[in-house]
């Protein structure tokens, strides 16, 4: 199978993993004292996710590491690096060095797929009407895998329930025509390799829409654990790829448990 959308997957998934990762970046309205410093590790078994390489759509281990400090400068597997340059209670803007996760190369037919890359991203998020968070961020490859652009919005929400903290989220992602080649596209390469499909070059724009839930659940002090389930739908030209249409991966479903470790510095 080829793993082309596979990686086009990975590279979307970032809302799919614990709460606290999006919580830096997002402004949501605080529910405990800020903390100078904190760091979590941890780890679970995760469903259509695999930053490792392995196939997303089994079930494998997935380690998992975030840090922030004041709120500002912040780290972790989905999110690379990043810096609110304006951290206000109900405004975040900023910037991302963001990876892009690459995987296994399909050695039956041949096919590979884009190397491991990273973006820079700048984004901006403001908490509105009943606490709903919009925004979205725009950004580059740095690292010659597409040389193209890449853009992100969403609307989300944080809400105290009984069992935990949980976050919901709408989203829509797209990209130039070098991002959709480079994941969507068929090449003539691709074509001697596997010669039932046919070139494609498909344009850019819109290429998937989602929606996401994550529960962060805590275990005293120093654990959590957080929980997802999250849907994707692929659309556009991107839809129309020779890829998705042969491997029938239009709808995407993940979801996954993680344990984390917290060390909070106040």
């Amino acid at each position: 199978m080829s793993t082309k959308p596979l990686i086009a997957l990975l590279a979307a998934a970032a809302c799919a993993l614990p709460a606290a990762a999006l919580a830096q970046a997002l402004p949501y309205k605080a529910i405990e004292a800020p903390s100078t410093w904190e760091v979590d590790v941890g780890g679970g078994p995760v469903y259509g996710f695999s930053p490792g390489g392995k196939d997303p759509h089994k079930t494998n281990f997935t380690f998992w590491g975030s840090a922030h400090w004041k709120g500002k400068i912040y780290a972790n597997g989905l999110d690379g690096l990043g810096y609110n340059v304006i951290n206000d209670e109900t405004l975040h803007v900023g910037a991302q060095l963001r990876p892009r996760w690459g995987g296994p190369d399909d050695t039956d037919s041949g096919i590979q797929s884009p190397d491991t890359g990273a973006d820079l991203a700048v984004y901006a998020y403001k908490r509105t009407w009943k606490d709903f968070v919009v925004g979205g961020r725009i950004g580059r490859d740095v690292t010659s895998v597409s040389d193209g652009w890449d853009f992100w919005g969403s609307v989300s929400r944080q809400d105290v329930t009984p069992v935990g903290l949980l976050q919901s989220m709408v989203y829509a992602r797209g990209g130039d025509k070098n991002t959709n080649r480079t994941f969507y596209g068929v090449t003539a390469k691709d074509v001697a390799a596997v010669p039932s499909l046919n070139e494609y070059d498909p344009k850019g724009g819109l290429n998937q829409v989602g929606v996401a839930f994550l529960m962060m659940t805590p275990i005293g002090d120093k654990y959590a654990i957080g929980t997802f389930a999250n849907y994707e739908r692929i659309l556009g030209e991107a839809a129309d790829s020779p890829l998705i249409e042969r491997y029938g991966q239009q709808d995407e479903y993940r979801g996954g448990l993680i344990v984390v470790r917290r060390f909070i510095g106040r």
